[in-house]
Formats: C-alpha cells, structure tokens, sequence
C-alpha cells in the first residue's frame, strides 16, 4: 500500500514524529483516535464529528459542517466524509514535493505509463544507467541514442521483450 509523509501540521495532530511515513488507513485510524480523545465528536451520535480552528485549517473544513448531526451527511464531518478531509491535508505534501520520477531499472521491471499520460511523460527524467539486455544476446546502452526519447526507449525495449 502506498505510504504518505505526512504533514507537520497533521503530525502534531496526530502526535507522530515529523517526518513520518504512514499509510493512508493508519492516518485515518490515528485521526479517528484523536477526534475522539479530544472529544471533537457530536454527543448523540460518535459518527458525527466537530470541528475547530486547529483542525479547520489542517483539513481544509469549513466552520458550517458543525451543524450537521447526521452521520450520512455529504456536507458534514463525519465517517463518511474523513478520508476526503484527510486527502486535503495529504494533498498539500504531495505538491509541496519535487515529483521527479528517475527510472533506474533493468527492462525486467518496465514501468508502466501509458502512452496516452501526457503529464507523467513531462515529468521523467531520464538518469544514466548501464544495462545488459541479454534476449537474443542484444546489448542495450541508452547513451548510443541520445536523441530518443525515454518513450521511445520504452516502447524499444517492449518490442525486444514481446519478440
């Protein structure tokens, strides 16, 4: 399961290292604990949860969604709607770190990124690596053909390994 670094502001929350690396049902869990610990839930239904300054500017939670006493409730805070608030909180991290995707893998272990994903394609870089490519004894060396593209290099690669 993908793992999240969370953020400072969620981690003093959750009282976790800064720093941590969680996975997102192990957020949720610490943030269900902490609500209630904290008492943040609403008295005649624990599903139902408050809010406060603190957590209104973690999760991004509009002051209004202490009005809602149902726990179904798509404009409220509640067990059906924690995870989208989470997500706002992860969300930040995410941009705040430099996405830069190095592929430095035998052809073994290809990844895989569809031709049509325009904006994952922008965002590799392409990092010097040495590789024996021994299918029908052909060597591969990505700095022969500076001119391709990693795409190109991929879907080369592909080819040989279908061949």
């Amino acid at each position: 399961m993908r793992t999240f670094l969370v953020p400072d502001e969620l981690a003093n929350f959750i009282h976790i290292e800064l720093g941590t690396k969680l996975e997102f049902d192990e957020i949720v869990a610490k943030v269900w604990d902490e609500l209630r610990d904290k008492k943040l839930t609403y008295r005649r239904d624990k599903r139902v949860f408050r809010t406060n300054d603190e957590l209104s500017e973690i999760f991004k939670i509009p002051m209004s969604v202490n009005e809602s006493t149902n726990w179904r409730d798509p404009k409220g805070f509640n067990v059906m709607t924690l995870q989208k608030y989470i997500k706002n909180a992860l969300k930040k991290t995410e941009e705040e770190m430099d996405e830069t995707v190095q592929i430095n893998s035998n052809f073994h272990d290809l990844p895989k990124i569809l031709a049509s994903e325009d904006r994952t394609w922008r965002r590799i870089k392409v990092m010097p690596f040495e590789t024996k490519f021994d299918k029908k004894g052909y060597t591969f060396d990505p700095t022969d053909i500076p001119e391709k593209t990693m795409r190109d290099i991929i879907r080369m690669n592909v080819n040989l390994l279908n061949q």
